[in-house]
């Protein structure tokens, strides 16, 4: 038996891994989890990549380790470094993302990116004076805001608050979503809102509070574009205002917001030194604060500045067309991967197997083939002979309030602009429920509607009444739909941003 660490998200749950008849068994040491029970599919998967494969148009070879990687070494000879990127996935160990971050600046590189397309990347963005909280805050709450789908994305999240919500009556629960999810029927007061003014109603609820100072906004505009009851706006302000010790919990999911960054902004407004509130940004893992952003990698490639793009960790951000489509620009691709991908279209792309972070030589024997990234590491450095030096990251960019009210000038603007287009069509939100990457690329998804209606994504339906008329919910689940969701680059931050499906 070997105690870890799971690792697909935050918490970090503590667990024991035992063989079982030549298969692998989860054994808890706290409540069960969805994402927990992946670890033995995830350890046995018949698609692990055991190989190094080279994919060219479609044709795919299988290639030694060492050859590969010697490749790649004549490559970072070859280059100038200023053509050269380098991507760090969000699902590598802390102590992998540092020794990459350090070896490849060490040798010079200066593109070093983030390349995890998740939303919750965006709480590395901080407003100032915000006062962040870790899950104990919940045991002790008196009042809880949840924002966004907590309940679905987070299912321990959602036992913990609800285990207090049943220890003391006098919690009080309040949400808001753009539909009713499975964590309204717990809550005191559930909100709402149309999609496209969700944000709009978390800043007058800061108004209300007068947590923000709001100077030249037109409130009765804003209210009227709102659509909510001023009652509830008025309601919501008051417990916020009223708590001792409460906390603000939001979780962002892809497609689902026009302007997530604004969405976390304004949801941590709450919680500055004006509220007992204590903000809890639920993301799947910590993110690493780097000099330059996926987006302008992309930019960069298309640009042709970038030739060679060397990627670490799991390559599920790249399936998205709108990325898929710039790579063809690369000379050369590196990407590790725990697993055999669908990546035939490109050219001159190399696939190398990489161990999953739970599989370690001292506890857990990385699969076969598989090479951990110290070993990665090492073995080009035998050629490099870098002297590696130990580099800090930058820090969290901290917003001012001034700040985030010019984001939502621009915000309003954008909406005032695309109202009648949002409203009148059918809206395709995204909704990640906890995974299962037995059936990634098997799993049928749906599309969730009110009623029957001519759509034109050519998925199963199922009718849900409870859902807004204008509002669909694709899941999330298989990567197949989340080639419906447009992209869009933030213009200030240059991160990507999945947005919703406006279906015109």
């Amino acid at each position: 038996m070997v105690k870890i660490n799971c690792p697909f998200c935050f918490l970090n749950c503590p667990l024991t891994i035992k063989k079982e008849k030549f298969k692998f068994a989860i054994h808890y040491e706290g409540p069960l989890c969805a994402r927990g029970n992946t670890i033995p599919i995830l350890l046995d998967s018949p698609k692990r990549l055991s190989l190094p494969l080279f994919i060219n148009n479609g044709k795919k070879e299988e290639k030694n380790f060492k050859d590969v990687l010697k490749e790649l070494v004549k490559d970072l000879k070859t280059y100038k470094k200023e053509e050269v990127a380098i991507g760090l996935d969000a699902y590598l160990k802390e102590e992998d993302k540092k020794k990459i971050y350090s070896f490849f600046k060490s040798f010079g590189i200066e593109n070093i990116f983030s390349s995890y397309l998740e939303p919750d990347i965006f709480f590395s963005f901080k407003a100032n004076g915000v006062k962040e909280g870790d899950l104990e805050k919940i045991d002790k709450a008196d009042f809880i805001l949840m924002i966004g789908d907590l309940f679905g994305s987070f299912p321990i999240v959602a036992r913990r608050i609800l285990k207090r919500k049943y220890e003391d009556k006098n919690v009080l629960l309040y949400g808001i979503d753009v539909f009713r999810n499975r964590a309204a029927g717990f809550t005191n007061q559930f909100l709402v809102p149309k999609i496209g003014t969700e944000l709009l109603v978390l800043f007058l609820i800061l108004e209300k509070a007068q947590i923000i100072k709001t100077k030249g906004f037109k409130i009765e505009e804003i209210e009227k574009l709102s659509g909510i009851n001023p009652f509830l706006i008025e309601l919501y302000s008051e417990k916020i205002l009223a708590s001792k010790n409460g906390v603000v919990i939001i979780s962002l999911e892809s497609g689902k917001s026009f302007e997530p960054i604004l969405y976390s902004l304004l949801a941590q407004l709450l919680c500055n030194k004006k509220t007992n509130l204590y903000f809890i940004g639920l993301k799947n893992f910590n993110h690493l604060p780097l000099a330059i952003s996926f987006g302008e990698i992309l930019e960069k490639i298309e640009k042709g500045e970038i030739r060679v793009l060397i990627n670490f960790g799991s390559i599920l951000s790249f399936f998205y067309p709108q990325v898929y489509e710039k790579l063809k620009n690369c000379e050369k691709i590196y990407l590790t991967s725990f697993y055999q991908m669908p990546l035939d279209t490109l050219s001159s792309i190399y696939l190398l197997p990489q161990s999953l972070p739970i599989e370690d030589k001292n506890l857990i024997p990385p699969y076969s083939g598989s090479r951990t990234i110290s070993e990665i590491l090492e073995e080009i450095n035998s050629h490099l002979k870098i002297d590696i030096q130990d580099f800090d990251y930058l820090k969290e960019k901290v917003y001012k309030e001034k700040d985030i009210l010019e984001r939502f000038n621009n915000y309003l603007s954008f909406y005032k602009e695309n109202k009648e287009r949002i409203e009148n069509n059918l809206v395709v939100v995204g909704k990640r429920e906890p995974f299962y990457f037995l059936e990634l690329f098997e799993k049928d998804n749906y599309l969730y509607l009110k009623r029957e209606r001519e759509t034109k994504i050519s998925l199963p339906i199922k009718i849900k009444e409870e859902l807004p008329e204008n509002l669909a919910i694709l899941e999330l689940e298989d990567l197949t739909s989340r080639r419906y969701f447009p992209i869009s680059l933030d213009e200030k931050e240059k991160f990507i941003i999945i947005n919703p499906l406006i279906l015109e």
